[in-house]
Protein backbone atom coordinates (compact mmCIF):
# COMPACT_ATOMS: atom_id res chain seq x y z
CA UNK A 1 0.00 0.00 0.00
CA UNK A 2 1.32 3.48 -0.91
CA UNK A 3 2.61 5.58 1.99
CA UNK A 4 0.65 8.72 2.90
CA UNK A 5 2.60 11.99 2.93
CA UNK A 6 0.14 14.70 3.99
CA UNK A 7 -3.52 15.48 4.65
CA UNK A 8 -5.37 18.29 2.87
CA UNK A 9 -8.91 19.67 3.06
CA UNK A 10 -10.82 21.59 0.38
CA UNK A 11 -14.03 23.50 1.15
CA UNK A 12 -16.40 24.91 -1.48
CA UNK A 13 -19.64 26.65 -0.54
CA UNK A 14 -22.40 28.77 -2.03
CA UNK A 15 -25.86 29.94 -0.99
CA UNK A 16 -27.39 26.47 -1.44
CA UNK A 17 -24.69 23.94 -0.59
CA UNK A 18 -21.41 23.21 1.13
CA UNK A 19 -18.97 20.55 -0.06
CA UNK A 20 -15.82 19.38 1.62
CA UNK A 21 -13.18 16.74 0.93
CA UNK A 22 -10.32 15.39 2.97
CA UNK A 23 -7.44 13.90 0.97
CA UNK A 24 -4.15 12.25 1.77
CA UNK A 25 -1.38 12.87 -0.74
CA UNK A 26 0.33 9.57 -1.40
CA UNK A 27 4.03 8.97 -1.84
CA UNK A 28 5.53 10.59 -4.94
CA UNK A 29 5.04 8.42 -8.00
CA UNK A 30 1.79 6.84 -6.74
CA UNK A 31 -1.00 6.47 -9.30
CA UNK A 32 -3.55 7.74 -8.45
CA UNK A 33 -1.74 10.37 -6.34
CA UNK A 34 -4.43 10.91 -3.67
CA UNK A 35 -6.38 8.83 -1.19
CA UNK A 36 -9.90 10.10 -0.49
CA UNK A 37 -10.42 10.06 3.28
CA UNK A 38 -13.85 11.73 3.30
CA UNK A 39 -16.28 13.63 1.05
CA UNK A 40 -19.31 15.38 2.48
CA UNK A 41 -22.07 17.58 1.06
CA UNK A 42 -24.55 19.66 3.06
CA UNK A 43 -27.50 21.38 1.44
CA UNK A 44 -29.62 24.20 2.84
CA UNK A 45 -30.28 27.92 2.76
CA UNK A 46 -26.84 29.40 3.43
CA UNK A 47 -27.65 32.94 2.36
CA UNK A 48 -27.48 34.03 6.01
CA UNK A 49 -24.22 34.07 7.94
CA UNK A 50 -25.54 32.16 10.97
CA UNK A 51 -26.76 29.25 8.86
CA UNK A 52 -23.49 29.12 6.90
CA UNK A 53 -21.39 29.26 10.08
CA UNK A 54 -23.38 26.37 11.59
CA UNK A 55 -22.95 24.34 8.37
CA UNK A 56 -19.20 25.02 8.32
CA UNK A 57 -18.91 23.92 11.96
CA UNK A 58 -20.78 20.71 11.14
CA UNK A 59 -18.53 20.15 8.12
CA UNK A 60 -15.47 20.62 10.37
CA UNK A 61 -16.75 17.77 12.53
CA UNK A 62 -17.65 15.52 9.60
CA UNK A 63 -14.21 15.95 7.98
CA UNK A 64 -12.40 15.84 11.34
CA UNK A 65 -10.52 19.04 10.53
CA UNK A 66 -7.78 19.53 13.13
CA UNK A 67 -4.88 21.93 13.75
CA UNK A 68 -2.47 19.85 11.64
CA UNK A 69 -4.65 19.79 8.54
CA UNK A 70 -3.96 22.17 5.67
CA UNK A 71 -7.20 23.80 4.50
CA UNK A 72 -7.93 25.62 1.23
CA UNK A 73 -11.11 27.57 0.46
CA UNK A 74 -12.32 29.90 -2.30
CA UNK A 75 -14.32 33.11 -2.59
CA UNK A 76 -16.50 34.54 -5.34
CA UNK A 77 -18.74 37.49 -6.08
CA UNK A 78 -18.96 40.77 -7.96
CA UNK A 79 -15.95 42.14 -6.09
CA UNK A 80 -13.64 39.36 -7.23
CA UNK A 81 -11.67 40.30 -10.34
CA UNK A 82 -9.14 38.24 -12.32
CA UNK A 83 -7.32 39.46 -15.41
CA UNK A 84 -4.30 38.54 -17.50
CA UNK A 85 -2.26 41.51 -18.63
CA UNK A 86 1.16 42.52 -19.96
CA UNK A 87 3.10 44.63 -17.48
CA UNK A 88 6.56 46.15 -17.29
CA UNK A 89 9.17 44.23 -15.32
CA UNK A 90 9.65 45.59 -11.82
CA UNK A 91 10.62 44.23 -8.42
CA UNK A 92 7.79 42.35 -6.69
CA UNK A 93 6.73 45.09 -4.26
CA UNK A 94 7.04 47.78 -6.94
CA UNK A 95 4.89 45.67 -9.25
CA UNK A 96 2.18 45.37 -6.59
CA UNK A 97 2.06 49.15 -6.05
CA UNK A 98 2.09 49.92 -9.78
CA UNK A 99 -0.67 47.36 -10.41
CA UNK A 100 -2.93 49.06 -7.87
CA UNK A 101 -2.64 52.30 -9.81
CA UNK A 102 -3.16 50.54 -13.15
CA UNK A 103 -6.21 48.59 -11.97
CA UNK A 104 -8.00 51.80 -10.98
CA UNK A 105 -8.76 52.20 -14.71
CA UNK A 106 -10.65 48.91 -15.05
CA UNK A 107 -11.54 47.54 -11.61
CA UNK A 108 -15.33 47.65 -10.99
CA UNK A 109 -14.75 48.39 -7.28
CA UNK A 110 -12.39 50.52 -5.19
CA UNK A 111 -8.77 49.51 -5.89
CA UNK A 112 -7.51 51.29 -2.78
CA UNK A 113 -9.35 48.82 -0.52
CA UNK A 114 -8.61 45.67 -2.52
CA UNK A 115 -6.16 42.85 -1.86
CA UNK A 116 -4.06 42.44 -5.01
CA UNK A 117 -1.98 39.37 -5.87
CA UNK A 118 -0.24 38.41 -9.10
CA UNK A 119 1.46 35.46 -10.74
CA UNK A 120 4.10 35.72 -13.45
CA UNK A 121 3.05 33.42 -16.30
CA UNK A 122 5.40 31.17 -18.23
CA UNK A 123 4.23 32.40 -21.62
CA UNK A 124 6.73 35.01 -22.87
CA UNK A 125 5.41 38.31 -24.17
CA UNK A 126 8.18 38.62 -26.77
CA UNK A 127 9.37 41.88 -25.20
CA UNK A 128 12.39 41.74 -22.85
CA UNK A 129 11.14 44.56 -20.61
CA UNK A 130 7.59 43.14 -20.31
CA UNK A 131 6.01 40.18 -18.56
CA UNK A 132 2.60 38.50 -18.61
CA UNK A 133 0.81 38.60 -15.26
CA UNK A 134 -2.30 36.87 -13.96
CA UNK A 135 -3.69 39.41 -11.50
CA UNK A 136 -6.37 38.87 -8.86
CA UNK A 137 -8.05 41.69 -6.96
CA UNK A 138 -10.55 41.07 -4.18
CA UNK A 139 -12.32 43.65 -2.03
CA UNK A 140 -10.88 43.47 1.49
CA UNK A 141 -14.38 43.34 2.97
CA UNK A 142 -15.05 40.00 1.23
CA UNK A 143 -11.84 38.47 2.55
CA UNK A 144 -12.46 39.73 6.09
CA UNK A 145 -16.01 38.34 6.08
CA UNK A 146 -14.88 34.99 4.68
CA UNK A 147 -12.15 34.56 7.28
CA UNK A 148 -14.52 35.67 10.06
CA UNK A 149 -17.08 33.03 9.06
CA UNK A 150 -14.38 30.37 8.98
CA UNK A 151 -12.98 31.45 12.34
CA UNK A 152 -16.41 31.28 13.98
CA UNK A 153 -16.73 27.72 12.66
CA UNK A 154 -13.30 26.81 14.06
CA UNK A 155 -11.56 26.63 10.68
CA UNK A 156 -8.38 28.48 9.69
CA UNK A 157 -7.65 28.33 5.94
CA UNK A 158 -4.04 28.16 4.77
CA UNK A 159 -5.07 29.24 1.26
CA UNK A 160 -7.96 31.39 0.05
CA UNK A 161 -8.35 31.12 -3.74
CA UNK A 162 -10.82 32.81 -6.08
CA UNK A 163 -13.53 30.84 -7.86
CA UNK A 164 -12.40 31.75 -11.43
CA UNK A 165 -8.78 30.67 -10.85
CA UNK A 166 -9.86 27.57 -8.91
CA UNK A 167 -12.20 26.50 -11.73
CA UNK A 168 -9.36 26.96 -14.24
CA UNK A 169 -7.05 24.92 -12.00
CA UNK A 170 -9.65 22.14 -11.93
CA UNK A 171 -9.23 21.77 -15.68
CA UNK A 172 -5.44 21.51 -15.39
CA UNK A 173 -5.68 19.10 -12.44
CA UNK A 174 -7.80 16.93 -14.72
CA UNK A 175 -4.84 16.73 -17.10
CA UNK A 176 -6.81 17.64 -20.21
CA UNK A 177 -4.17 19.86 -21.83
CA UNK A 178 -4.98 20.56 -25.47
CA UNK A 179 -2.28 20.40 -28.11
CA UNK A 180 -1.24 23.54 -29.93
CA UNK A 181 0.20 26.75 -28.53
CA UNK A 182 -2.86 28.77 -29.53
CA UNK A 183 -5.44 26.39 -28.08
CA UNK A 184 -7.72 27.68 -25.36
CA UNK A 185 -10.47 25.93 -23.45
CA UNK A 186 -13.78 27.07 -22.03
CA UNK A 187 -14.74 26.13 -18.48
CA UNK A 188 -18.21 26.78 -17.07
CA UNK A 189 -18.89 26.50 -13.35
CA UNK A 190 -22.49 26.43 -12.11
CA UNK A 191 -23.40 28.09 -8.84
CA UNK A 192 -27.04 28.07 -7.63
CA UNK A 193 -27.99 31.23 -9.54
CA UNK A 194 -24.84 32.37 -11.39
CA UNK A 195 -22.54 30.59 -13.80
CA UNK A 196 -18.87 31.57 -14.12
CA UNK A 197 -17.41 31.20 -17.60
CA UNK A 198 -13.62 31.04 -17.93
CA UNK A 199 -11.40 30.87 -21.01
CA UNK A 200 -7.81 29.84 -20.41
CA UNK A 201 -4.94 27.74 -21.72
CA UNK A 202 -2.30 27.77 -24.41
CA UNK A 203 -0.85 31.23 -24.96
CA UNK A 204 -4.25 32.88 -24.95
CA UNK A 205 -5.21 35.42 -22.25
CA UNK A 206 -7.28 34.45 -19.23
CA UNK A 207 -10.89 35.67 -19.37
CA UNK A 208 -13.91 35.26 -17.13
CA UNK A 209 -17.45 36.59 -16.82
CA UNK A 210 -20.62 35.81 -14.88
CA UNK A 211 -23.79 34.50 -16.55
CA UNK A 212 -27.00 34.57 -14.53
CA UNK A 213 -28.56 31.11 -14.68
CA UNK A 214 -30.65 29.66 -11.82
CA UNK A 215 -29.60 26.02 -12.15
CA UNK A 216 -30.85 25.02 -8.68
CA UNK A 217 -34.31 26.33 -9.50
CA UNK A 218 -34.23 24.64 -12.89
CA UNK A 219 -33.46 21.15 -11.63
CA UNK A 220 -35.23 21.21 -8.29
CA UNK A 221 -32.22 21.68 -6.05
CA UNK A 222 -34.07 24.24 -3.94
CA UNK A 223 -36.91 21.86 -3.19
CA UNK A 224 -39.35 24.05 -5.12
CA UNK A 225 -41.39 22.77 -8.05
CA UNK A 226 -39.34 22.68 -11.24
CA UNK A 227 -40.54 24.74 -14.23
CA UNK A 228 -42.34 23.04 -17.15
CA UNK A 229 -40.22 21.36 -19.83
CA UNK A 230 -40.76 24.19 -22.33
CA UNK A 231 -39.64 26.85 -19.84
CA UNK A 232 -36.63 24.78 -18.80
CA UNK A 233 -35.61 24.38 -22.44
CA UNK A 234 -35.99 28.13 -23.02
CA UNK A 235 -33.70 28.94 -20.10
CA UNK A 236 -31.06 26.42 -21.18
CA UNK A 237 -31.21 27.83 -24.72
CA UNK A 238 -30.66 31.32 -23.31
CA UNK A 239 -27.64 30.09 -21.33
CA UNK A 240 -26.19 28.43 -24.43
CA UNK A 241 -26.67 31.66 -26.43
CA UNK A 242 -24.75 33.58 -23.75
CA UNK A 243 -21.92 31.04 -23.89
CA UNK A 244 -21.79 31.35 -27.70
CA UNK A 245 -21.69 35.17 -27.42
CA UNK A 246 -18.92 35.00 -24.81
CA UNK A 247 -16.80 32.74 -27.00
CA UNK A 248 -17.38 34.99 -30.04
CA UNK A 249 -16.39 38.06 -27.99
CA UNK A 250 -13.23 36.34 -26.78
CA UNK A 251 -12.21 35.21 -30.25
CA UNK A 252 -12.90 38.65 -31.72
CA UNK A 253 -10.58 40.24 -29.16
CA UNK A 254 -7.94 37.50 -29.37
CA UNK A 255 -7.32 36.76 -33.02
CA UNK A 256 -6.46 33.15 -33.70
CA UNK A 257 -7.90 31.74 -30.48
CA UNK A 258 -8.84 28.15 -31.22
CA UNK A 259 -11.32 26.53 -28.83
CA UNK A 260 -12.06 22.82 -29.03
CA UNK A 261 -14.04 21.85 -25.94
CA UNK A 262 -16.24 23.07 -23.10
CA UNK A 263 -15.74 21.69 -19.59
CA UNK A 264 -18.50 21.85 -16.97
CA UNK A 265 -18.32 21.68 -13.20
CA UNK A 266 -20.60 22.36 -10.27
CA UNK A 267 -23.91 20.83 -9.15
CA UNK A 268 -26.07 19.46 -12.01
CA UNK A 269 -23.23 20.00 -14.52
CA UNK A 270 -23.68 16.48 -15.92
CA UNK A 271 -27.40 16.83 -16.75
CA UNK A 272 -27.81 15.39 -20.29
CA UNK A 273 -30.38 17.98 -21.40
CA UNK A 274 -27.93 20.72 -20.39
CA UNK A 275 -24.82 19.22 -21.98
CA UNK A 276 -26.64 18.37 -25.22
CA UNK A 277 -27.97 21.88 -25.82
CA UNK A 278 -24.56 23.40 -25.06
CA UNK A 279 -22.91 20.97 -27.49
CA UNK A 280 -25.48 21.67 -30.22
CA UNK A 281 -25.28 25.46 -29.93
CA UNK A 282 -21.52 25.87 -29.46
CA UNK A 283 -20.41 23.09 -31.78
CA UNK A 284 -17.91 22.05 -29.10
CA UNK A 285 -17.38 18.77 -27.31
CA UNK A 286 -18.96 19.21 -23.85
CA UNK A 287 -17.33 17.30 -21.00
CA UNK A 288 -18.42 17.32 -17.34
CA UNK A 289 -15.23 17.74 -15.34
CA UNK A 290 -14.57 14.85 -12.95
CA UNK A 291 -11.36 14.42 -10.94
CA UNK A 292 -12.26 10.95 -9.71
CA UNK A 293 -9.33 9.32 -11.51
CA UNK A 294 -6.94 11.24 -9.22
CA UNK A 295 -8.31 9.36 -6.19
CA UNK A 296 -7.91 5.81 -4.91
CA UNK A 297 -11.69 5.56 -4.40
CA UNK A 298 -14.24 8.07 -5.70
CA UNK A 299 -17.26 5.77 -5.69
CA UNK A 300 -20.52 7.45 -4.75
CA UNK A 301 -19.17 10.98 -5.22
CA UNK A 302 -20.75 13.20 -7.88
CA UNK A 303 -17.56 14.35 -9.61
CA UNK A 304 -18.53 17.67 -11.26
CA UNK A 305 -20.17 18.93 -8.04
CA UNK A 306 -17.03 18.18 -6.01
CA UNK A 307 -14.52 19.43 -8.61
CA UNK A 308 -13.80 22.74 -6.84
CA UNK A 309 -13.42 21.17 -3.39
CA UNK A 310 -11.10 18.50 -4.82
CA UNK A 311 -9.02 21.06 -6.69
CA UNK A 312 -8.60 23.10 -3.51
CA UNK A 313 -7.52 20.02 -1.55
CA UNK A 314 -5.03 19.08 -4.28
CA UNK A 315 -3.23 22.40 -4.01
CA UNK A 316 0.46 22.22 -3.11
CA UNK A 317 0.64 24.29 0.08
Amino acid sequence: MAKKSGTFVGLDYDAASLRGVRLSRLQEGSDPPFSLEAAEELRGDYGKDDALTAALALMREKLRIGPGDQVATSISGKQVYVVQMPFRKLKQEETRKALRLELRKSLPFDATTAAIEFQVLDAPSGKPDEQQLLVTAVANAIIVKHLDLMDKAGIRPDIVDTLPTCAANAFFEDGRELSGDDAAQVILHFGPSVGTLIVTGGKMPFFHRNIYFAIEELFGGTGAETPPDQERKRRIDTLADEVVRSIAYYQKNNTGAGIRSLHLLGAHADRPELTQVLADKTGLEVLPLDLGDKLTDASGMQGPAFALALTLAMRNI
